[in-house]
């Protein structure tokens, strides 16, 4: 620091006092206080692995129980429908589809939805996936009727 250009007092022949001395500038931070520059950190240490514990009952996964002999799984077969708040709300769409003059001649959603039920199927979802809209997920056992419960002839 002591390089640096000497300045003439401007401010001190102006006022007319005393050239100002000429102090030394001191510098930011002593010398204990600086910093080390920063070394690279040693890698984290992993703690070694344990040995694998063999699975005990409990925690051993179990397979899927397979059908007794002679049965197959039930399979299923669904149905989506549309409900459109229309007055309330009435069926507007079937499996995709839309009823045709669907305004005046559908069903209301309580009448259909026990219809669907007397018919075997059952609702598992309701979602609202518009405004105005209601979407309802039926299933049942394929070829399976609810008042006889034996396979139906398709």
């Amino acid at each position: 620091m002591s390089d640096r250009k000497k300045t003439p007092d401007i401010l001190g022949n102006v006022l007319g006092g005393p050239p100002a001395k000429t102090q030394r500038t001191p510098d930011i931070m002593p010398d204990h206080q600086r910093k080390k520059p920063p070394t690279r950190r040693p890698r984290k240490q992993t703690a070694p692995k344990a040995a694998a514990k063999a699975p005990t009952p409990e925690t051993k996964p179990q397979p899927d129980p397979e059908p007794a002999p002679g049965t197959r799984p039930v399979a299923w077969e669904y149905r989506d429908v549309i409900f459109y708040d229309y007055a309330g709300y009435v069926v507007r769409y079937v499996g995709g589809r839309e009823l045709p003059d669907w305004k005046r001649t559908a069903p209301r959603m309580s009448e259909y939805i026990n219809q669907m039920g007397r018919d075997g199927w059952e609702m598992v979802g309701l979602l609202s996936p518009k405004r105005y809209h209601l979407l309802a997920i039926f299933k049942r056992p394929v070829g399976r009727s609810a008042k006889t419960d034996k396979p139906v002839d398709l």
